[in-house]
């Protein structure tokens, strides 16, 4: 078993093992920017997060919650749950609702909650074993654990956003644990994709779906899933296939599907491996995004024509699945490196995302891919992130949401004024 941070150091040294020598573009930022809050000791208690690698989730009020990965050491180490809610007078009010650390609640939060109709927020802890957790608001926010997890058969950190089914049930992935070794990667098994079931009595129950071989299945996945209308789960595995991007022996990564069968077992297939032979991407690590026709758009966080990372297309046709490339990013004034990324689509199926490096001062940039009549997607740069750190974010890890007034809100990592991260806004 390893700590949820000492897995993502993993992952991130690992990245570097598949990020070419970029090119250079020249693209100019577009959109209006803005930082809503920065992390760091402004709460006169002496409690504040810091470093949010996750994304937002967005109420139908406008209200953003999030997480960050690790706290002021004056209250618990383990990070917080928060909430941004805006004010009458044009401002936001953060509020935390949870402080993580102790050996109860779980520790480290690194991927974004999801919301139920209630307004219950769900997510998972990656430190220790994991923990996947609920919080309520009863006069104030209240921790349920839902489930933890023991580094064995039914996983070991869990460092993904979950994914609803429409009968309530909850999915997601851990990125060890499960029976077959990937010690090259995790020291622990080679994860996990698993579903939690809500008994009669208000208990939930955990059942692993399937355990990754670290072979052409894939291996740790860092993503979450999702859901098409009739319960199928597609996601994507960060290493793993048959093609190696990095020493010893570390695949590129896969995508797959999970079909449920009528006894209630599940049908595992691999619908893409990634690899550095083309121009299709590798180390898919974000959770993919589904259309309205049922495609599946995701990012690689290196590899394509030029080294660090693509947009890509799976598109479901009367032979299979097939990737289509979007954009390839340069590594200049574009971007570079979309790790944890989600992307989201405005209603005219223009698509927004973030890339963790590149762009003109190399701490990353807010990116729009614009669909256009006879194909193409040309990228147009909203933001380019760390001109300076004291009043600017820098490195976002994890995608945008989008407001139903066209706004996209986000995380950086790092940067803000006390250089711990920040929430921005961006009005494309």
């Amino acid at each position: 078993m390893k700590d949820g941070r000492y897995l993502l150091t993993q992952i991130l040294a690992l990245a570097a093992a598949i990020v070419l020598a970029p090119a250079i573009a020249s693209v100019d930022a577009a959109g209006t920017y803005k930082i809503l809050y920065s992390f760091g000791p402004r709460n006169s208690h002496g409690c504040y997060g810091e470093s949010p690698y996750a994304g937002l989730t967005i109420d139908t009020l406008g209200n953003l919650y999030g997480v960050t990965s690790s706290s002021s050491s004056y209250c618990a180490p383990g990070g917080t749950a928060f909430k941004l809610s805006p004010t009458s007078s044009g401002g936001w009010k953060e509020r935390t609702l949870h402080l993580f650390g102790s050996q109860k609640d779980g520790s480290t939060p690194v991927g974004s909650m999801v919301l139920d109709p209630a307004g219950n927020l769900y997510g998972t802890t990656a430190g220790g074993f994991g923990t996947v957790f609920e919080l309520i608001l009863k006069n104030k926010w209240n921790e349920s654990i839902l489930h933890n997890f023991t580094g064995n058969n039914d996983g070991d950190s869990p460092v993904s956003s979950l994914a609803w089914d429409s009968k309530g049930n909850l999915y997601g992935t851990t990125l060890s644990g499960g029976i077959n070794n990937c010690d090259q990667v995790s020291q622990g098994g080679c994860g996990t994709v698993f579903e939690l079931t809500q008994g009669s009595d208000g208990s939930w129950n955990e059942k692993v779906l399937y355990e990754f071989t670290g072979g052409k299945d894939g291996s740790n996945p860092r993503s979450g899933v999702v859901l098409d209308s009739v319960g199928n789960i597609y996601g994507t595995a960060g290493f793993g296939g048959s093609d190696i991007c990095g020493y010893p022996n570390i695949g590129c990564g896969t995508a797959f599907e999970l079909e449920p069968n009528p006894d209630g077992s599940w049908k595992f297939k691999v619908l893409h491996e990634f690899s550095l032979k083309g121009d299709g991407g590798a180390g898919p690590w974000g959770t993919l995004t589904m259309d309205n026709t049922g495609n599946l758009f995701g990012t690689a966080a290196g590899g394509g024509h030029y080294g660090p990372g693509v947009v890509f297309e799976f598109e479901h046709t009367a032979t299979g699945w097939k990737e289509r490339v979007l954009h390839a990013f340069t590594g200049g004034n574009d971007g570079a490196n979309p790790f944890f990324e989600k992307l989201v689509f405005d209603s005219a199926g223009n698509i927004y995302g973030t890339t963790e490096a590149g762009g003109t001062h190399g701490n990353g940039v807010a990116f729009e891919l614009t669909t256009r009549t006879g194909g193409g997607w040309p990228e147009r740069v909203l933001h380019n992130f760390g001109k300076s750190r004291s009043s600017d974010g820098a490195n976002p890890y994890a995608g945008v949401v989008l407001h139903a007034a066209g706004h996209l809100y986000g995380t950086t990592l790092n940067g803000g004024r006390f250089g711990y991260g920040t929430v921005f806004e961006i009005v494309p």
